[in-house]
């Protein structure tokens, strides 16, 4: 009985789609998803979608019972969903942004010559936020690039305001690590002004532990990072006129899907089903993975990996309610696949495939978030 207004959720790894029929669900290999008849318990073939169904991963543990005592058996059993009717499913999406490539974003200021007068100093303000900064220095990052004390003339050029911009960031040992800059120097043609050009890119990659000593209190990257950038004047003020162009107010670098969530969102299914696997905190937790299994489960996910998700909400009606708190339970099946080589696996073909012959006889189509 659900007493909660968000949907139940479970999660599944596909290493491969059997789209083959009559296959019993205790045969389907570590791993391998198959849609599933509700009264014969045996797949369908690709393309067929019956009145009422299950999808069904074969577990990746393949040991069946926990330290050699056959009394604790059950443990690679397949992984099953809650019968799925196609009238009752009310969404299905992805998250196909995920298998794209990773690209550092960038943001350009544009310094136009003799924009400054030799006694003033030309400022801009960097501030990245992020769970990245915040780890690093328990507080967002933020300098002052400032150009004051270089000019040769009358007027700052745009090469000396930028040469000077850039040799401070580069400087900055903490917030190069997370933002670095390039001049693109003045280029004087007849009849037009010169321009100078700073190009700042957003770009961070965390340190993390082997497979060996993974704890899922292990921190991993929970929120984008962020870039703003913005003129100032020489009291700090940033609402004042300059003729700097900005090319954009804040640019934040994508978050996608990688095997650091997908593989906690497992654990946690396998904590909901009792089949332990994973221990934290204690001296002897890794040999206790070994023992019941987790190593398997960590094995087929590779944490820094990008992976696409398939999502599949649908009810469970309860014509019997006396309480008659909610008529519907809501669930998710969750179904992560490995982004491979250049963003299309087989696997991920075969996957997507399915959940769309699902959608069509649900009469919906597949979003992509």
């Amino acid at each position: 009985m659900s007493y909660f207004n968000h949907a139940y959720k479970k999660t599944m790894l596909a290493a491969s789609v059997e789209a083959t029929g009559s296959v019993a669900t205790a045969d389907l290999t570590a791993g391998q998803v198959g849609l599933v008849d509700a009264s014969t318990y045996l797949t369908v073939a690709a393309g067929t979608v019956p009145a009422e169904f299950l999808i069904v991963q074969g577990n990746y543990n393949t040991t069946d019972t926990l330290g050699g005592n056959p009394l604790h058996g059950g443990y690679s059993e397949s992984i099953k969903s809650k019968m799925i009717k196609p009238a009752f499913i009310r969404k299905i999406w992805s998250t196909t942004d995920s298998c794209e490539a990773i690209t550092c974003p960038t943001v350009t200021v544009t310094i136009p010559s003799d924009c400054f007068s030799c006694d003033e100093h030309p400022q801009i303000r960097l501030d990245v936020k992020g769970s990245s900064i915040l780890r690093a220095l328990n507080r967002n990052g933020y300098t002052v690039l400032d150009a004051g004390g270089c000019c040769t003339g009358t007027n700052f050029t745009g090469d000396e305001i930028g040469t000077a911009w850039v040799e401070q960031i580069t400087a900055d040992a903490t917030l190069n690590e997370f933002v670095t800059a390039v001049l693109t120097p003045e280029v004087v043609t007849v009849g037009s002004e010169a321009d100078a050009y700073v190009t700042f890119t957003l770009c961070h990659e965390d340190d993390s532990f082997d497979d060996c000593s993974f704890d899922t209190r292990d921190h991993y990257n929970t929120e984008p990072l962020t870039l703003a950038i913005s003129a100032i004047d020489d009291e700090g003020d940033a609402c004042t006129d300059t003729c700097l162009v900005i090319g954009a107010d804040v640019i934040t670098a994508t978050g996608v899907v990688t095997g650091e969530s997908i593989l906690r969102d497992l654990i946690l299914d396998g904590r909901y089903r009792q089949d332990g696997g994973h221990n934290q905190g204690n001296r002897d937790s890794a040999r206790r993975r070994e023992i019941e299994g987790g190593d398997a489960l960590i094995a087929a996910v590779t944490r820094g990996a990008r992976y696409n998700v398939y999502y599949l909400q649908h009810s469970v009606p309860r014509f019997n309610n006396p309480t008659g708190v909610f008529d519907n339970d809501q669930y998710v099946i969750a179904i992560a696949v490995e982004c491979g080589g250049s963003g299309i696996a087989a696997a991920e073909t075969a996957l997507g495939t399915l959940m769309g012959d699902i959608a069509t006889a649900a009469g919906i189509t597949v979003e992509s978030k």
